[in-house]
């Protein structure tokens, strides 16, 4: 009987297309049975089908399940990283130091986390969809729907792959972190220009924060890199597009800092 299970789990294994969902349950019972029968003839086909992200995931899978002991696990992870070594190379890596984190508010780090979790759950799947129902349609050599729909396959994980990296290296501002005796991230500056007296306002956070209407500005953005670490009274000069401008500081205020209803 044990034979025929492991039968048919490994021909169910061998159906799965390159662009089938991804189904973490279904992996990890067909893993349980192929070690059973001392066969991961099954596994190594999917490693080939599914790509190094697919891969990524199905790692991140099997460390999670309690019912795969360590040396099953040794043994999957050894097979993921000769595959894609690239895997183990990221996990090598040292941790990323500070200027390597990516800051902004928790707010927007949510929003960002929820624009990946559209991504992978909703728009890559209706992109595997496309697919499935454009190679239905016979001949791919001449099916400008399925080209198309594999061209976004490859941009839609890359993109997914990027801004789960980037979440990765994602750090909350936090009102105590901010420092009002100088410009730095969180802070609200009033400037003044120099040449022609006007003043402007500026709020700077992270990246993923930026509104140019509301007078955000990513503390990665040039004007915001000159302006760092300047104090009330010192000027800061930037340069752009072959026209160099002067601000005096004015003004510094922790935007973040929590005020009361009556503010």
């Amino acid at each position: 009987m044990l034979n025929v299970g492991d039968d048919l789990a490994r021909q169910k294994a061998y159906q799965r297309g390159a662009t089938s969902k991804f189904d973490k349950d279904e992996a990890l019972a067909l893993i349980r049975q192929s070690f059973r029968s001392s066969d991961l003839e099954y596994f190594d086909r999917m490693l080939d089908e599914g790509g190094e992200n697919e891969a990524a995931r199905l790692l991140f899978r099997i460390r999670q399940s309690r019912v795969l002991g360590n040396q099953v696990l040794a043994a999957l992870e050894r097979k993921i990283f000769r595959k894609y070594p690239k895997l183990l190379a990221k996990e090598e890596q040292p941790q990323p130091v500070a200027d390597e984190y990516i800051y902004n508010t928790p707010e927007a780090i949510e929003r960002r986390r929820k624009e990946h979790d559209h991504l992978v759950n909703v728009e890559i799947p209706r992109n595997s969809e496309d697919i499935r129902r454009a190679a239905a349609m016979g001949d791919v050599s001449d099916n400008a729907d399925w080209r198309s729909a594999i061209q976004e396959q490859s941009l839609l994980h890359a993109k997914a792959a990027q801004m789960a990296e980037e979440l990765q290296r994602a750090r909350p501002i936090e009102p105590s972190m901010v420092s009002t005796d100088h410009v730095s991230i969180g802070t609200r500056v009033t400037v003044e220009n120099t040449q022609t007296g006007e003043r402007t306002t500026y709020t700077i956070l992270g990246p993923w924060d930026a509104d140019a209407e509301r007078g955000i500005i990513a503390y990665v953005a040039p004007l915001a890199r000159a302006l760092l670490r300047k104090r009330v009274g010192e000027e800061a000069t930037l340069t752009h597009q072959g026209a160099t401008t002067t601000y005096r500081i004015v003004s510094i205020e922790n935007a973040l800092a929590e005020t009361t209803s009556g503010s």
